[in-house]
């Protein structure tokens, strides 16, 4: 597995901390709001406990039953924008106007008004 290197004097290679949330947790609490929402607004999902990469990755390995082989590796320039790096990834952020011109079929599949 290969992790990036930090760049930060304080923070040791993988030891940099985001609160990962499984995948299938953050379903589940789009499908609870959608069937209970009391109020519509912005919710930020996260366990309130953040993590090492390195746990991450250590919990991986432990889970398949393999022996950790962790690399790290640089890190590429960021010019500090997210929009900077979709030309080189051949992938184009999708815009406001696109994604509420997806929802109306979508909201009457889970009579959301």
């Amino acid at each position: 597995m290969k992790l990036f290197r930090s760049h930060r004097a304080d923070y040791r290679d993988g030891e940099q901390l985001r609160d990962f949330v499984y995948v299938k947790d953050a379903c589940q609490v789009c499908m609870f709001l959608m069937q209970h929402r009391k109020s519509s607004g912005l919710y930020n999902l996260g366990s309130g406990k953040a993590r090492t990469f390195l746990d991450l990755v250590r919990a991986t390995f432990k889970a398949m039953d393999r022996p950790e082989n962790i690399t790290f590796i640089d890190t590429w320039p960021i010019s500090g924008t997210s929009t900077s790096t979709s030309p080189r990834l051949g992938w184009r952020n999708s815009s406001v106007s696109d994604t509420i011109g997806r929802s109306p079929p979508w909201k009457r599949a889970f009579r959301i008004t």
